[in-house]
């Protein structure tokens, strides 16, 4: 009998080994732990990372010459808007050559617009009032100098005059240039030579004046008059006709090289000049008014955007793959517990990262807007809601049991007063406190946790050998 009694626990023994599960409890008084009904819910299947809150632009700024801190108009901490003024180097120089380079343009525009606008009417008609002189004073060249010749070579005189005051205003605007934009030492000997042109035409003209006052009749005193006429009239088609293509050419290089010569001493002054590229707070100074700034990896000043943040999460490949762009994200802030912060999958990296002993790949998540106080390097655990379900099957993970050699899943139904079975069951989307259980189990039926050494053979099978 005792011999029958080993046989067939051995037997019971290798049953219960050979289908894991399927012990039953029956007898004595079981203590329940927990216990939980399994009824359809929802269900909401989650993956979550960690990682730390970054700025979405941070941007290092830096001289680009060489000079001591002039002045600084921030601080650490400061908000400042895109385009303001933050912090300025030592450079008088620089200034006084921009100065120079405008008032060098606004003359050559002035010169320019003189050239090409229509003749004033004053000026047309005291050319013409010399060509009709001119021409009056040819017959009364034989009889030797009239009033009214004697008033031509003055008015002659005069207009000689006034082109070489013309013709000396040019040359000093044309000198204000810088000599690299001034055309060359050639452009220079032609505005010189032009200015002592028409200081002998101005000579010559006055000496006329007397030439003519003491002149008699005769075929020279024609001559000079008829060669008169000749100049007042081109002196008159000239003034109407306006510039010629040579001289507009000539006039728009030089104000052209008075343009670049403006632009470049911009160019120059800006490098010694600091402005915020975008809205943002400073968060680094490293500048100290009176000396040079600082050279190396430190910059001179650094901006933050602080109206949008982002974190970049270390997803698993298994995670991954139900990851997606748009996906709502929650966000936990270890500095900040109880804030509700929230965003959105932005971007997920193509390939995984790289030195980890892990395969993951970087998810970026923008935060929405809030009025938290968020921090750059603040530490954050992000849930991503991969996937929301209804109606299914769903029990505490703390009831699910998975055979760590099989990885088969066992949940413990009670059936009855105290007749409890470790079932095997199939488990679809899991999250951090929840599963869904596919088959094994159905609506109603009560699932519990006990203590495991309610489940040995003695209990299943009845007592060991010798019982």
């Amino acid at each position: 009998m005792r011999t029958h009694n080993i046989q067939r626990w051995l037997l019971l023994a290798l049953l219960a080994v050979a289908v894991p599960g399927t012990a039953l409890a029956q007898g004595g008084e079981i203590e329940v732990l927990d216990e939980y009904e399994v009824v359809p819910d929802s269900f909401t299947e989650e993956v979550t990372a960690t990682g730390a809150i970054e700025p979405a632009r941070s941007v290092d700024l830096n001289f680009e010459f060489s000079a001591p801190v002039e002045e600084i108009m921030i601080q650490e901490g400061d908000s400042v808007r895109q385009g303001d003024m933050l912090a300025l180097l030592d450079a008088e120089d620089l200034r006084a050559a921009l100065r120079e380079a405008e008032i060098a343009l606004e003359l050559q525009q002035l010169a320019y617009q003189s050239l090409i606008e229509p003749p004033r009417e004053v000026d047309v008609t005291a050319a013409e009032a010399a060509v009709a002189a001119a021409e009056a004073g040819i017959p009364a060249a034989g009889f030797g100098p009239s009033r009214q010749q004697v008033r031509i070579a003055e008015l002659q005189s005069e207009l000689a005059r006034n082109q070489l005051w013309q013709t000396q205003l040019q040359r000093d605007i044309h000198f204000q240039i810088g000599p690299e934009f001034r055309g060359g030492r050639a452009a220079d000997i032609q505005q010189e030579a032009g200015v002592e042109r028409a200081e002998f035409d101005a000579v010559i003209a006055e000496t006329n004046i007397e030439a003519t006052q003491r002149s008699g009749g005769g075929a020279g005193a024609i001559a000079n008059a008829e060669a008169q006429l000749v100049r007042t009239q081109i002196a008159l088609e000239d003034l109407l006709e306006g510039p010629d293509q040579v001289q507009l050419l000539n006039l728009e290089i030089q104000l052209d090289q008075a343009e670049l010569a403006v632009e470049q001493a911009q160019v120059s002054l800006g490098r010694t000049e600091l402005e915020a590229p975008f809205d943002g707070i400073v968060s680094q100074n490293n500048l100290t008014a009176g000396e040079l700034p600082p050279q190396g990896p430190l910059p001179a000043l650094q901006i933050i955007d602080n109206n949008t943040y982002f974190v970049e999460l270390g997803i698993d490949e298994s995670d991954v793959v139900s990851i997606r762009p748009g996906q709502s994200v929650s966000l936990r802030l270890d500095a900040l517990p109880e804030t509700e912060v929230t965003g959105e999958i932005t971007r997920i990296s193509l390939l995984p990262q790289e030195n980890t002993s892990t395969v993951t790949y970087t998810a970026q998540v923008q935060l929405d807007p809030t009025s938290a106080n968020i921090r750059v390097g603040m530490s954050t655990t992000a849930t991503v809601t991969t996937e929301e379900l209804q109606d299914v099957l769903v029990v505490p993970n703390r009831f699910v049991r998975i055979d760590q050699d099989t990885q088969q899943s066992f949940v413990t139904v009670q059936d009855g007063e105290n007749n409890f079975e470790e079932i095997p069951v199939t488990l679809g989307a899991r999250n951090a406190n929840q599963s869904v259980i596919t088959s094994g189990v159905e609506p109603g039926q009560r699932i519990v946790q006990i203590p495991r050494e309610s489940f040995s053979l003695d209990d299943a099978f009845g007592g060991p050998p010798g019982s």
